[in-house]
């Protein structure tokens, strides 16, 4: 939109100026104190121009006011980087200046363009002049200044890109000078910063739903909303994983910030700000999940964290329509499967780990929660969006293949070998019935269908009682490292406990089967003799 002819003249006249420079320098025309003198003036006219018409001519004048910024701003990085007419003080205090001068502008003259200009030039003046120094507090302090201006603009006007170009840069830049240059001495400096950033973001969503109260469901900027918890999560997890309990800590800390602003939104607005207080609600109660196994093992969790992150994000974009914010949120549950793996250590099973509440079977458990939680918000959805919701049925696939496996490498590791198989036949059982019980109150008939595999498990049980051994060994663990699961050949069922584990199982089996039979007749015609041939066997 605008004035296309003003931009691709303005365009041409930024070209124009670069060449005259560069013409100016290889004949030796002038100074090169002139010639930077020039630009700068030049660049000042453009703004006084813009500032002239900004009455009669709105779109010129913003055009041209945003050329003369970009060409002081060209006008400072060259003067200190290529000429060394100045120095890095003194370029990073003009920087500094020309960022907030372009910010005033932009909401006083209501313009995302200026403001875009002046911040992204403001986060990148320190780069530019950059003297080697690795002063870490002086520009954490500046981007601190620029964050609270982002802020301070985000009450006045609703402008998401603002937000987001804030948030890229200060985590962006956070994320590379950590990787290149942090150290441990560094975190008594670093830590509030961090902490301070995480706050402040957290305080930028709640101002941005709060202004964009457009109806009783205000929308809400999922892209910051879980991206910040996962940012600060990442880069905390980098500076305290050698720390006892710093994770445990800090994940119930995050917990107890989204609650209690959960809390008071819901207090003071509990209308039109519902999305945003289920959504940290979400958040906190996630957090404080994560909190116990961190408790126990200091492990990374990154997986478990995307997996619960993603949920949320998929609810919020169905809540609002968006179709990237369900994609992101399914694209983050096979991320963080991905990303479960990858944090075991040469793929092997912590050495360290206690039973239940160690880092891998709860993030393995998260992982099954958040693709179960996809797959019924689709199902409660299917309406909207019919086709999407039956394939993401198949999630259900995806949270057993986590829940299962985890189930039985908890069994292998810390049960003793005689009741390693009863062990394995009242966790079928108990899933049978979570499944059926569960999902029946929901309405939700793929999710009853898990339960139904008590049937082949019992078939499967069978067949080892008639074979020597049942040995697993899953494929992201150590041969060394694995003791297997040995029941010898010929042992009746009934001994070490299963005299109480096939009851159940078989009680499991008969109630989901007659409740199939009474409300989806089809598949329980199936099921009612399938659970009667097995019992038999």
């Amino acid at each position: 939109g605008g004035n296309t002819l003003a931009r691709v003249g303005l365009l041409v006249l930024l070209v124009g100026i670069v060449l005259l420079l560069k013409y100016a320098v290889d004949n030796n025309m002038f100074p090169v104190e002139m010639r930077m003198a020039s630009a700068a003036v030049l660049g000042m006219a453009l703004v006084g121009i813009g500032s002239w018409q900004r009455v009669k001519r709105p779109d010129f004048s913003l055009i041209m006011q945003g050329g003369g910024v970009a060409t002081m701003y060209l006008t400072v990085f060259f003067s200190y980087r290529v000429y060394e007419l100045i120095p890095g003080g003194a370029a990073f205090a003009l920087l500094s200046a020309l960022a907030i001068f372009s910010g005033i502008m932009a909401v006083t003259q209501n313009s995302l363009t200026l403001i875009l200009i002046g911040i992204v030039g403001g986060f990148l003046a320190p780069i530019l002049a950059s003297t080697g120094s690795n002063n870490h507090v002086a520009l954490f302090s500046y981007y601190l200044i620029l964050n609270l201006l982002i802020a301070g603009v985000a009450w006045f006007k609703v402008w998401r890109p603002l937000n987001l170009v804030g948030f890229i840069f200060t985590f962006g830049i956070g994320t590379l000078w950590g990787v290149l240059t942090y150290k441990g001495e560094n975190f008594s400096t670093t830590e509030p910063f961090l902490v301070a950033f995480f706050l402040l973001y957290v305080a930028i969503v709640v101002i941005f739903a709060w202004r964009k109260q457009v109806n009783v469901r205000a929308w809400v900027d999922g892209s910051l909303t879980f991206g910040t918890p996962l940012a600060f999560l990442g880069l905390q997890y980098s500076m305290v994983h050698d720390m006892p309990f710093a994770m445990a800590y800090t994940t119930l800390g995050m917990a107890g910030v989204y609650i209690i602003v959960a809390s008071l939104l819901h207090q003071r607005a509990p209308e039109f700000m519902r999305n945003l207080v289920e959504s940290f609600l979400a958040l906190g109660v996630g957090f404080a999940t994560l909190a116990v196994p961190y408790g126990f093992s200091n492990h990374s969790l990154t997986g478990a964290t995307w997996a619960v992150e993603g949920l949320g994000l998929f609810w919020l974009g169905v809540r609002q329509h968006r179709a990237l914010s369900r994609w992101a949120g399914l694209a983050l549950q096979f991320l963080a499967g991905g990303a479960l793996l990858y944090s075991l250590e040469t793929r092997r099973y912590p050495s360290d780990a206690l039973p239940v509440l160690n880092t891998f079977f709860m993030g393995c458990v998260l992982l099954c929660a958040g693709g179960l939680g996809i797959a019924w918000i689709a199902h409660r959805k299917r309406a909207e969006f019919p086709r999407s919701a039956r394939l993401l049925q198949g999630l259900i696939v995806w949270a057993l293949v986590w829940w299962y496996p985890s189930a039985l490498l908890e069994v292998s590791e810390h049960v003793q070998r005689p009741y390693q198989a009863t062990a394995i036949l009242l966790i079928v059982a108990a899933t049978g019935f979570a499944f059926e019980y569960g999902a029946s109150k929901f309405k939700w008939i793929w999710g009853r269908l898990p339960a139904m595999l008590s049937i082949p498990a019992v078939l499967l049980m069978l067949v080892h009682y008639q074979s020597t051994h049942l040995a697993i060994n899953p494929p992201m663990l150590n041969a060394d490292h694995v003791r297997g699961m040995e029941w010898a050949l010929g042992r009746s069922p009934l001994e070490s406990g299963g005299w109480l584990a096939w009851p159940i199982l078989l009680l499991a089996m008969f109630v989901t089967a007659r409740r199939f039979a009474r409300d989806q007749w089809e598949l329980g015609r199936l099921f009612l003799p399938a659970t009667v041939w097995v019992t038999a066997i």
